[in-house]
């Protein structure tokens, strides 16, 4: 998508606008349509490409060479996009998914040693401490996990719920 802009960029050098706009709409479009991606993740990956949109077109209008009708397409574009909104409904998706994960955890000892495992896996390979547990071994499976599952997944679910709601509520102030 770099490519995209630079081709922007080098077309608006060399003064050719209908080139440049048409490499401009097609970045745009490109953030446009992953607007129905439902993980946060997807949407911050869009952000950067919306970023080079933003910056090209930004460029594209201290040129004063767009026409009117390029003015009137580059709005239209713009327009499509809902970057607050997208991200609002990716959070409700990811909180929807969390609180899922935990009554699949909290309803099954199979669903929790599975997520345990990738956790595991995930430290092991990426070296870092996200989801670790401070047990090991039998104290872990017989008595850590039973005791989460009995004592401390509704109070995670709960924390879980808390966090993302306060963010949507900041996002939705604004």
């Amino acid at each position: 998508m770099g490519e995209l802009n630079l081709q922007t960029l080098q077309e608006l050098n060399r003064t050719n606008m209908e080139a440049a706009y048409r490499s401009l709409l097609t970045t745009i479009h490109f953030a446009a349509i992953q607007s129905s991606e439902l993980l946060v993740m997807c949407q911050l990956v869009r952000q950067p490409l919306a970023g080079f949109a933003c910056n090209s077109t930004w460029e594209a209008l201290q040129t004063g060479m767009l026409t009117d009708a390029q003015l009137a397409g580059l709005q239209a574009a713009w327009e499509r996009c809902d970057f607050i909104g997208d991200m609002i409904r990716s959070v409700e998706m990811e909180r929807t998914m969390q609180i899922d994960r935990f009554a699949k955890m909290r309803a099954s000892r199979s669903e929790l040693d599975s997520y345990v495992a990738q956790c595991d896996e995930m430290n092991r390979t990426a070296g870092s401490g996200f989801g670790a547990f401070v047990t090991h071994g039998a104290v872990r499976s017989y008595l850590q996990l039973p005791l989460w599952r009995f004592a401390w997944c509704y109070h995670d679910t709960l924390l879980v719920i808390d966090s993302w709601q306060h963010f949507l509520e900041q996002a939705h102030r604004r």
